[in-house]
């Protein structure tokens, strides 16, 4: 199912899919090898190198099942008390009104880095894992679901700037521009920003 779930993202060479899956190189070319039989996996030269890729025209269902079960198998890790936040490809965001055995995350993280809020209730990651800033930024992201919460997250963005220069989300751009003094529609202006900054010891608020 790894395999398979991978090869349907894009095309990939054999050393490629073992070095993600931490799969033996020997074992991953068995089972392609078994995969091409049946028509589920083609294979193309690149250069020198062959590439794989899951053949979904002949196997359009199979494609879906194995996408339906590797997101069923990451929603199982959510407990029934809490709340999905977002599921990635091999984690899950969520929240809970009490403790869980769980990584914390997002805003509940945040007093670890100098940004230290009072919250209702916890966010969390499984599996448990040590996480980056990065990642804890990315997943205050996610769980952003108003004014104040944005705040938060550009607060944390300037305190750890040079960690998190690098950044990907589609709320970055929003966030730069509010930073230059752009009015944007559910984000802080560049005045509450400053304002505060000041108690966390924030003085450059350029983006």
């Amino acid at each position: 199912m790894e395999l398979l779930s991978r090869l349907g993202q894009s095309p990939r060479s054999l050393e490629i899919l073992a070095e993600e899956t931490g799969i033996s190189s020997d074992t991953v070319y068995y089972y392609l090898q078994g995969f091409r039989s049946l028509g589920i996996v083609s294979r193309s030269m690149q250069g020198k190198a062959y590439l794989y890729s899951f053949n979904y025209i002949i196997w359009p269902e199979l494609k879906d099942f194995v996408t339906a079960l590797l997101e069923y198998q990451v929603l199982r890790l959510v407990p029934r008390d809490a709340l999905l936040i977002r599921s990635y490809e091999n984690s899950v965001l969520f929240k809970s009104l009490k403790q869980q055995d769980a990584t914390l995350t997002s805003f509940s993280a945040y007093s670890e880095y100098g940004i230290k809020l009072g919250l209702r209730d916890y966010c969390y990651t499984l599996p448990k894992r040590e996480l980056s800033r990065g990642e804890i930024f990315i997943h205050s992201l996610d769980s952003a679901e108003d004014y104040r919460q944005r705040l938060f997250c550009v607060l944390f963005y300037l305190k750890n700037r040079d960690e998190l220069k690098g950044a990907r989300h589609p709320m970055m751009k929003s966030i730069r521009a509010a930073l230059r003094g752009e009015h944007i529609k559910g984000y802080p202006t560049r005045d509450d920003i400053e304002e505060q900054a000041e108690p966390y010891g924030i003085s450059n608020i350029e983006p």
